[in-house]
């Protein structure tokens, strides 16, 4: 199924909890579970269900046992709300969503991790070196996903920004500001709101807000600065920018002639 070749395939409910438990003995601070199918897996849909409620169900309360969370790759509606129901901390991708879905996220506090650009880049670059079949699963789901994140987005479910990278033409370069644009340009969010997706939702999400998403009193000093106004143009964070970590410089952006070197930007088409 979906993720073979990455992860460890269980099956039963007795072989999801001893797998877990495994992981977790194993120092991971977040079990995955693909709950369904994907786009570059020949033979499947993003509808398909590769877990039971119970399955998935059984692997949260195992992780949650020791505090650590649950992320689900879920695409088609059926299997996001089953990954709802049984308490995933987050859903990853979420390609088709209808109200019920909405309310049942909101009950349980889910998150969506959008990873927008995944599917975007299969469908802008990809018609001739991607698999045709890939390709057509991503051009069946892509303005279902659009819409899907537009809708929860406007519900006020909690987008943590996540891109999937090592998908093709989804490397791990500026991929993280770019999949901020997509929010804005094509699941109507305002610019603050993208920038929330990356800095306190991603906190909350992963558990760690007492320290870090926000410039606070005694949080890490992680943060970005720059001389234009991404609240305007959330477009120009994919520009060189000083980087601090910790409250340490890591990275200062390209200087010519004492004015911030701007570099070209991706245009959404």
């Amino acid at each position: 199924g979906h993720g073979a070749d990455g992860g460890h395939e269980v099956d039963g409910v007795d072989a999801v909890v001893q797998g877990v438990r495994q992981a977790l003995k194993m120092g991971v601070d977040n079990i995955k579970m693909m709950v369904t199918g994907g786009v570059l897996r020949n033979g499947e849909t993003p509808d398909d269900i590769q877990f039971n409620f119970e399955e998935v169900q059984a692997a949260v309360a195992e992780a949650h046992h020791k505090g650590k969370t649950v992320a689900a790759h879920a695409q088609g509606n059926a299997g996001v709300k089953e990954a709802v129901q049984a308490g995933v901390d987050t859903v990853e991708h979420a390609f088709d969503i209808d109200d019920e879905t909405i309310e049942m996220m909101r009950q349980h506090g889910t998150v969506i991790v959008p990873t927008m650009n995944a599917m975007y880049a299969i469908y802008k670059y990809g018609e001739k070196t991607v698999p045709a079949w890939a390709r057509e699963k991503v051009i069946v789901n892509i303005k279902k996903h659009f819409a899907s994140i537009t809708k929860a987005a406007a519900a006020g479910i909690p987008i943590a920004m996540g891109t999937d990278a090592g998908t093709p033409y989804n490397g791990f370069e500026d991929e993280s500001a770019y999949e901020m644009q997509l929010y804005v340009d094509k699941a109507g969010m305002t610019p603050a709101q993208a920038i929330d997706t990356a800095t306190i939702n991603c906190a909350r999400a992963m558990h760690v807000a007492d320290e870090y998403g926000t410039i606070s009193a005694g949080k890490f000093a992680d943060f970005i600065a720059m001389t234009a106004n991404p609240i305007e143009d959330i477009r120009v964070i994919q520009q060189d920018k000083d980087v601090f970590q910790h409250g340490i410089q890591v990275h200062q952006a390209a200087k010519t002639d004492g004015v911030d070197e701007q570099v070209p930007v991706r245009q959404v088409g």
